[in-house]
């Protein structure tokens, strides 16, 4: 009995000694294959091109395969559209998306993949189809044609809000705007917590049927203003833009501009100074006068200019009148032609130089308005969005930031393009002539250092530019100096 219990106990220690050599030597070789397929850090284009296509191909992981099919889409190369129209085929759902997305980007350049996307119009999961037909338009297939109008119809009825956004996306201005007005409103409600590109697919939508002139969404947005709908800002915006604007209107603002949301508070002033009768400032100056106490100090600031501008307006008001007067005065008197000429002359500069007061603080409202809400849109896009939809923001957005930082006068309006310029997805070939210009033109000190430490960011690409970086460290203010000794060391330590 001894002895069997000394063999077991044996038998036991010789199993377990054996299992933890197999385990040693799994782990030996799985690291080993790890540290194979680990791509170099200083790695080609051509290269990772390589590693991701074999990837795509050849890893039984799906994520690996989703993730490659991502990173392919910025080669344009036959070898990569060809993966990707293999990879229409593959057995995972999301993966065949993914494929179908990276088509969509690379647009006309992979339009071989025309059959095989056609294809996937009949694809089981309605995300790959709709990203088909997202591929299709963007290889010049027309967005009325009824293969394209059929798969998004019936995505607008999808369980994914993600899904419904592609689809309405690609509606808009191809069917009747009232489809689409379910989705629509939806969207902005699921920015919290799930997709939030969702917002940005919302404005845009809007957008492009608002600047169509299409009245028939304005009830459908007055109805979610009314009930407080997620996205009340959006919608508000969005109204707005129409002229005339509709029935009420002045008095449905007046009730949202003490909306506990600050955005929306904000947008409310703003679209009130687009009212400059006199008997609509005298309705919204009170309630805004009322915001001069707000506790917050950009609802304050916004309320302080639409005073003035208030002011403005009414001094523009009262000159078009005289004008007006004038002008009836030549038509009952032609005896008066000579003095009421000479009158209606010195009126009309006077009046010319009003209505300059008057348009001038407009723009900047605007401005700081646009920008404020661009700039969360764009940390919004930098935490949650897709490549795709930072690529359309950043694309969307360069022309404005340029302007305001080249152009306005107003140093707080640069401050906030510059910070929203420093988040978007925009390449070095963009930005740096941006970053030169305001290291040397900008009157502000605290955004020229800004500019210096933001070309030191990028590293050799831009390494031509140490010599003018030195000129600041010997001419430049105190903050200038040292912004461009770290730029400088920056730039070095990145080169080679």
């Amino acid at each position: 009995m001894f002895m069997n219990y000394t063999l077991s106990c044996f038998g036991k220690r010789l199993f377990c000694s054996s299992l933890f050599v197999f385990g040693l030597v799994f782990f030996a070789a799985t690291s080993f294959c790890i540290a194979k397929s680990i791509l170099p850090q200083n790695a080609t284009e051509e290269e990772r091109m390589e590693y991701y296509l074999e990837w795509l191909e050849q890893s039984p992981d799906p994520s690996s395969r989703d993730t490659a099919a991502s990173v392919l889409s910025k080669y344009k190369r036959p070898r990569v559209v060809s993966a990707l129209i293999g990879c229409l085929s593959d057995p995972i759902d999301f993966v065949r998306s993914q494929c179908a997305n990276s088509l969509w980007i690379l647009g006309k350049y992979a339009s071989v993949a025309k059959p095989a996307l056609r294809k996937a119009l009949r694809d089981p999961e309605e995300r790959v189809r709709v990203q088909a037909a997202g591929a299709l338009q963007a290889m010049g297939e027309s967005p009325r044609s009824k293969e394209l109008i059929e798969v998004r119809l019936a995505a607008l009825e999808s369980d994914s809000m993600h899904v419904r956004a592609l689809a309405a996306r690609g509606l808009a201005r191809h069917v009747e705007s009232r489809l689409l007005m379910p989705t629509i409103i939806e969207l902005p409600a699921w920015e919290k917590g799930r997709a939030s590109s969702n917002y940005s697919s919302a404005s845009e939508i809007l957008y492009i049927l608002a600047t169509a002139r299409d009245r028939s969404i304005i009830p459908p947005l007055l109805q979610a203003i009314n009930d407080g709908i997620e996205g009340e800002a959006l919608f508000i915006r969005t109204v707005g833009r129409f002229s005339p604007p509709p029935d009420g209107w002045l008095d449905l603002l007046i009730r949202k501009i003490n909306s506990e949301s600050r955005i929306v508070r904000m947008t409310v002033i703003t679209e009130m100074t687009k009212l400059t009768s006199n008997e609509q400032i005298a309705k919204w100056e009170g309630p805004v006068s009322a915001k001069l106490k707000d506790p917050d100090i950009d609802v304050r600031q916004m309320a302080k200019r639409a005073i003035q501008q208030a002011e403005s307006a009414k001094a523009a008001n009262a000159l078009k009148a005289k004008v007006e007067n004038y002008v009836q005065g030549i038509k009952n008197n032609s005896e008066g032609n000579a003095v009421s000429a000479e009158e209606m002359r010195k009126l009309n500069r006077q009046a010319a130089e009003q209505r300059n007061n008057v348009i001038v603080p407009k723009k900047k409202i605007d401005m700081a308005g646009q920008l404020q809400a661009l700039h969360q849109q764009a940390m919004e896009q930098r935490r949650h969005g897709t490549a795709q939809s930072r690529k359309s923001l950043a694309k969307e957005s360069y022309t404005t930031l340029y302007r305001v930082i080249r152009n306005d006068p107003d140093p707080q309006n640069r401050k906030l393009a510059m910070a929203t310029l420093e988040i978007l997805d925009l390449p070095p070939g963009q930005t740096l002539p941006i970053y030169i210009n305001v290291m040397n033109l900008d009157k502000s000190e605290e955004l020229r250092a800004r500019a210096i430490i933001n070309v030191g960011n990028m590293g050799a690409e831009a390494k031509h530019l140490v010599p003018l970086l030195k000129t600041k460290m010997s001419g430049g203010g105190k903050s200038e100096k040292t912004a461009a000794q770290e730029a400088i060391q920056k730039i070095s330590s990145s080169m080679p």
